[in-house]
């Protein structure tokens, strides 16, 4: 009964910190491994390429906080497979060669760096899952109206929103039409907020921004909207030490009282009482780290049961649990066992030697 009390604790204190951590790695990841662009700008009229240059070179020199720039085709449009349709955003970046400067594709399995080349087809995972296909299997996407048949060639990580990249070489294959650029992404020279708020008011001042965005501040934005979770994590961590106490201080008790005579045996043998408490007290420390153990196998299933039940359709957690999780769970649960042994050491304290040891086995 301890080991399963005791293992109960640390799986809700894995599977707190487990939760805490997959919401804050998300967006790290999301924005700092996977878009890690600095800026994007959206045109109101889309640009040729035949345009590109000259407009991009006029940017970078009108502006010596841009340090590199990409333009790309973005839009949304529906994924159509096994009956399921999927809003989702496509990108067709002008170079391919030049793509893992703001978007580093991962490979959802071997976390591998995704070259793309001027066939590729990659989904973000989430979609992948949604629409329940893999690598090589075809899929139906709407580019200017039309539906085509793409075979996908990759499937990447992806946290936030669903992704589809697409080579302007297979773009134009497909639609024979040449790709009309409308947005820029950019990365600038250094981050800081006086950068940020002189390169957005010179390039609000073009007539052809129709808007901008900084991911820092997106980043930000859905950190304070998910600051909650904090409020979940110690929801969890009160639960935890109540089902400790609750269970460790009630066994301890029926463990000693009917170990009275026992007990009182060795207090008149001539045991000190630090040798006394740690004859009844070291059997919870041993429980404690065996139902730890138990505990931590548990919270990886139980932190896999969450996290894949309050995913929605747009988002999706880091599905891994930081090893500090463990390590926060094992500690917290043995000194949640180290509170209950000092409180129960005045239990100890009463035990009458004479009466116990009068008492009728």
């Amino acid at each position: 009964m301890s080991i399963i009390g005791i293992a109960g604790c640390s799986a809700l204190l894995v599977t707190g910190y487990g939760v805490k951590y997959s919401v804050m790695d998300m967006a790290s990841r999301q924005f700092g491994d996977i878009q890690i662009y600095d800026v994007s700008v959206t045109f109101k009229d889309p640009i040729l390429e035949d345009d590109a240059t000259d407009i991009v070179s006029k940017l970078k020199q009108d502006n010596p906080l841009i340090n590199e720039q990409l333009l790309a085709y973005q839009s949304t449009g529906e994924v159509l497979q096994n009956g399921e349709s999927l809003d989702s955003f496509l990108v067709i970046p002008k170079s391919i060669h030049r793509m893992s400067h703001y978007f580093q594709l991962y490979d959802y399995k071997t976390n591998d760096l995704i070259v793309m080349d001027e066939t590729s087809i990659v989904i973000s995972q989430k979609a992948a899952e949604i629409l329940d296909v893999k690598v090589n299997d075809s899929i139906r996407i709407m580019l200017d109206g039309t539906e085509y048949d793409v075979i996908i060639s990759n499937i990447c990580q992806n946290y936030l929103q669903h992704y589809i990249y697409i080579s302007p070489f297979v773009y134009e294959s497909l639609t024979g039409q040449p790709v009309k650029y409308n947005t820029n992404y950019m990365n600038m020279t250094e981050v800081t907020e006086a950068n940020k708020q002189t390169l957005g008011n010179e390039l609000m001042s073009y007539d052809n921004v129709m808007s901008l965005t900084f991911i820092s501040m997106t980043a930000e934005n859905f950190m304070t909207q998910m600051s909650s979770i904090d409020l979940v994590v110690w929801l969890l961590i009160i639960s935890a030490g109540l089902l400790a106490f609750i269970v460790l201080y009630n066994l301890t008790n029926i463990n000693i009282k009917e170990r009275t005579n026992e007990i009182a045996t060795i207090k008149v043998l001539g045991f000190y009482p630090k040798e006394v408490n740690d004859y009844i007290f070291r059997e919870n420390k041993v429980l404690t780290i065996i139902g730890s153990l138990v505990g931590c196998l548990l919270g990886i299933m139980l932190h896999q049961f969450i996290i894949q039940t309050v995913e929605v359709e747009f988002m999706m957690f880091v599905r891994t649990i930081r090893p500090i999780s463990f390590v926060y769970a094992i500690v917290i649960t043995y000194l949640f066992t180290l509170i209950i042994n000092f409180i129960m050491r005045s239990t100890l304290k009463t035990i009458d030697m004479i009466a116990s040891l009068k008492q009728v086995e």
